[in-house]
Protein backbone atom coordinates (compact mmCIF):
# COMPACT_ATOMS: atom_id res chain seq x y z
CA UNK A 1 0.00 0.00 0.00
CA UNK A 2 1.19 3.78 -1.23
CA UNK A 3 0.12 6.84 0.20
CA UNK A 4 0.40 9.28 -2.29
CA UNK A 5 1.48 13.02 -1.55
CA UNK A 6 1.10 15.74 -3.68
CA UNK A 7 2.78 19.25 -3.84
CA UNK A 8 1.01 22.49 -4.50
CA UNK A 9 2.31 25.67 -4.64
CA UNK A 10 -0.66 27.74 -3.57
CA UNK A 11 -3.84 26.21 -2.17
CA UNK A 12 -4.46 29.96 -0.47
CA UNK A 13 -5.48 30.83 -3.89
CA UNK A 14 -8.67 28.60 -4.11
CA UNK A 15 -11.92 30.35 -2.66
CA UNK A 16 -15.36 29.52 -1.69
CA UNK A 17 -18.52 29.18 -3.62
CA UNK A 18 -21.96 28.74 -2.58
CA UNK A 19 -23.01 24.71 -2.97
CA UNK A 20 -25.62 23.87 -0.66
CA UNK A 21 -26.66 20.43 -0.72
CA UNK A 22 -30.03 20.35 -3.03
CA UNK A 23 -32.02 17.57 -3.24
CA UNK A 24 -35.12 16.48 -5.58
CA UNK A 25 -33.44 17.61 -8.78
CA UNK A 26 -34.10 14.73 -11.51
CA UNK A 27 -32.50 16.34 -15.12
CA UNK A 28 -29.56 14.25 -16.23
CA UNK A 29 -25.95 16.08 -17.66
CA UNK A 30 -22.32 15.18 -18.25
CA UNK A 31 -21.77 18.59 -17.71
CA UNK A 32 -18.78 20.24 -19.35
CA UNK A 33 -15.44 19.53 -19.51
CA UNK A 34 -13.18 21.27 -16.41
CA UNK A 35 -9.75 20.55 -18.15
CA UNK A 36 -7.09 22.96 -16.42
CA UNK A 37 -8.63 22.61 -12.74
CA UNK A 38 -5.98 21.93 -10.82
CA UNK A 39 -7.38 18.51 -9.49
CA UNK A 40 -6.59 17.55 -13.41
CA UNK A 41 -2.69 16.91 -12.23
CA UNK A 42 -4.17 13.56 -10.57
CA UNK A 43 -3.96 10.82 -12.72
CA UNK A 44 -4.92 7.31 -11.81
CA UNK A 45 -3.06 4.25 -13.65
CA UNK A 46 -4.44 1.26 -15.87
CA UNK A 47 -5.77 -1.06 -12.97
CA UNK A 48 -5.15 1.80 -9.77
CA UNK A 49 -7.62 1.38 -7.29
CA UNK A 50 -7.30 4.50 -4.97
CA UNK A 51 -8.51 4.64 -1.84
CA UNK A 52 -8.79 7.72 0.43
CA UNK A 53 -8.88 6.93 4.38
CA UNK A 54 -10.79 9.62 6.22
CA UNK A 55 -9.46 10.21 9.92
CA UNK A 56 -12.41 11.34 12.19
CA UNK A 57 -12.62 12.55 15.60
CA UNK A 58 -14.42 9.38 15.82
CA UNK A 59 -12.72 7.03 14.06
CA UNK A 60 -11.07 5.66 10.61
CA UNK A 61 -12.98 4.92 7.72
CA UNK A 62 -11.61 3.76 4.51
CA UNK A 63 -13.61 4.07 0.69
CA UNK A 64 -11.83 3.18 -2.35
CA UNK A 65 -13.14 5.28 -5.57
CA UNK A 66 -14.13 4.20 -8.43
CA UNK A 67 -12.27 5.98 -11.63
CA UNK A 68 -14.12 4.33 -14.13
CA UNK A 69 -17.55 5.89 -12.85
CA UNK A 70 -16.64 9.14 -12.11
CA UNK A 71 -12.85 10.14 -13.42
CA UNK A 72 -13.11 14.00 -13.07
CA UNK A 73 -14.87 14.08 -9.38
CA UNK A 74 -12.45 11.08 -8.06
CA UNK A 75 -9.50 13.16 -9.65
CA UNK A 76 -10.99 16.10 -7.64
CA UNK A 77 -11.49 14.03 -4.17
CA UNK A 78 -7.93 12.61 -4.33
CA UNK A 79 -6.49 16.16 -5.22
CA UNK A 80 -8.54 17.94 -2.17
CA UNK A 81 -7.47 14.91 0.14
CA UNK A 82 -3.79 15.11 -0.60
CA UNK A 83 -3.18 18.75 -0.33
CA UNK A 84 -4.36 18.68 2.89
CA UNK A 85 -7.86 20.74 1.72
CA UNK A 86 -10.12 17.80 3.97
CA UNK A 87 -7.88 18.42 7.41
CA UNK A 88 -9.50 19.90 10.49
CA UNK A 89 -13.29 20.73 8.97
CA UNK A 90 -16.04 19.30 9.67
CA UNK A 91 -18.77 16.67 9.72
CA UNK A 92 -21.36 19.73 9.48
CA UNK A 93 -24.79 17.79 8.67
CA UNK A 94 -26.11 14.52 9.74
CA UNK A 95 -29.58 13.08 9.27
CA UNK A 96 -29.70 9.86 10.75
CA UNK A 97 -31.30 7.37 8.33
CA UNK A 98 -30.21 9.49 5.29
CA UNK A 99 -26.47 10.72 4.83
CA UNK A 100 -23.57 12.72 6.65
CA UNK A 101 -22.13 15.66 4.78
CA UNK A 102 -19.19 17.11 4.87
CA UNK A 103 -16.13 18.99 3.20
CA UNK A 104 -17.17 22.83 3.55
CA UNK A 105 -14.71 24.96 4.27
CA UNK A 106 -17.03 27.26 5.85
CA UNK A 107 -18.84 24.50 8.02
CA UNK A 108 -22.58 25.75 7.50
CA UNK A 109 -23.36 24.00 4.04
CA UNK A 110 -22.37 26.73 1.18
CA UNK A 111 -18.07 26.60 1.14
CA UNK A 112 -16.36 24.87 -1.96
CA UNK A 113 -13.11 24.86 -3.29
CA UNK A 114 -13.07 28.13 -5.30
CA UNK A 115 -14.25 25.72 -8.73
CA UNK A 116 -16.78 23.41 -9.56
CA UNK A 117 -16.21 20.07 -11.40
CA UNK A 118 -18.74 18.80 -13.97
CA UNK A 119 -21.17 15.79 -12.86
CA UNK A 120 -20.70 12.50 -13.84
CA UNK A 121 -24.19 10.58 -13.22
CA UNK A 122 -24.05 6.70 -13.43
CA UNK A 123 -26.39 3.71 -12.80
CA UNK A 124 -24.84 2.91 -9.68
CA UNK A 125 -26.94 2.77 -6.60
CA UNK A 126 -27.25 4.85 -2.98
CA UNK A 127 -26.50 2.17 -0.56
CA UNK A 128 -25.37 2.35 2.77
CA UNK A 129 -21.58 3.53 3.34
CA UNK A 130 -21.73 5.20 -0.92
CA UNK A 131 -19.60 8.49 -1.15
CA UNK A 132 -21.11 11.13 -3.53
CA UNK A 133 -20.76 14.54 -4.41
CA UNK A 134 -23.16 17.09 -2.76
CA UNK A 135 -24.35 20.25 -5.24
CA UNK A 136 -26.42 22.89 -6.11
CA UNK A 137 -29.08 23.49 -7.65
CA UNK A 138 -26.87 23.73 -10.79
CA UNK A 139 -26.60 20.07 -11.20
CA UNK A 140 -22.31 20.89 -12.22
CA UNK A 141 -21.83 22.96 -9.11
CA UNK A 142 -20.17 20.03 -7.26
CA UNK A 143 -17.00 21.27 -5.35
CA UNK A 144 -15.55 19.63 -2.29
CA UNK A 145 -18.59 18.63 -0.11
CA UNK A 146 -19.45 15.46 -0.38
CA UNK A 147 -22.10 12.81 1.58
CA UNK A 148 -22.33 9.35 2.42
CA UNK A 149 -25.26 7.10 2.48
CA UNK A 150 -26.73 5.96 5.64
CA UNK A 151 -29.29 3.73 4.33
CA UNK A 152 -30.61 2.49 0.90
CA UNK A 153 -31.53 5.81 -0.56
CA UNK A 154 -33.71 5.30 -3.88
CA UNK A 155 -34.53 8.56 -4.06
CA UNK A 156 -31.20 9.88 -4.98
CA UNK A 157 -30.06 7.48 -7.81
CA UNK A 158 -29.08 9.09 -11.00
CA UNK A 159 -28.95 12.09 -9.54
CA UNK A 160 -25.78 12.80 -7.89
CA UNK A 161 -22.54 11.79 -8.79
CA UNK A 162 -21.28 8.59 -7.16
CA UNK A 163 -17.17 8.14 -6.28
CA UNK A 164 -16.69 5.56 -3.88
CA UNK A 165 -18.27 3.32 -1.52
CA UNK A 166 -16.99 2.59 1.65
CA UNK A 167 -14.91 -0.57 2.62
CA UNK A 168 -13.35 -0.14 6.43
CA UNK A 169 -14.68 1.40 8.99
CA UNK A 170 -18.20 0.93 8.99
CA UNK A 171 -18.48 1.26 12.81
CA UNK A 172 -17.55 4.96 12.82
CA UNK A 173 -20.09 5.74 10.19
CA UNK A 174 -22.84 4.51 12.24
CA UNK A 175 -21.02 6.30 15.49
CA UNK A 176 -21.04 9.48 13.59
CA UNK A 177 -24.63 8.84 12.68
CA UNK A 178 -25.52 8.56 16.52
CA UNK A 179 -23.88 11.81 17.42
CA UNK A 180 -26.54 14.10 19.21
CA UNK A 181 -27.33 16.95 16.56
CA UNK A 182 -28.81 20.51 16.88
CA UNK A 183 -30.83 20.85 13.62
CA UNK A 184 -28.70 19.15 11.62
CA UNK A 185 -25.15 20.02 12.84
CA UNK A 186 -23.45 17.62 15.33
CA UNK A 187 -23.19 18.59 18.94
CA UNK A 188 -20.18 18.96 20.34
CA UNK A 189 -18.73 18.45 16.27
CA UNK A 190 -17.27 16.06 14.74
CA UNK A 191 -13.82 16.51 13.08
CA UNK A 192 -12.33 14.89 10.04
CA UNK A 193 -8.76 15.24 11.11
CA UNK A 194 -6.85 14.13 8.55
CA UNK A 195 -7.82 12.65 4.75
CA UNK A 196 -4.95 11.29 2.78
CA UNK A 197 -5.48 9.28 -0.39
CA UNK A 198 -3.85 5.42 -1.27
CA UNK A 199 -3.48 3.30 -3.66
CA UNK A 200 -3.46 -0.20 -4.50
CA UNK A 201 -1.49 -1.97 -7.07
Amino acid sequence: MKTITLKVACLSALMTVGSPFFLGCSHKSTGPSNRGQPYTSITFAEGAKPHVVMETSLGRMVFELWPDNARENCQNFVYLSVTGFYDSLTIHRVVPGFVIQGGDPKGNGTGGPGYTVPAEFSAWPLVLGTLAMARGNDINSAGSQFFVCLGRLTSLDGKYTVIGQIIDGLDVLRAIERVPIQGERPDPPVYLTRVYAEFLA
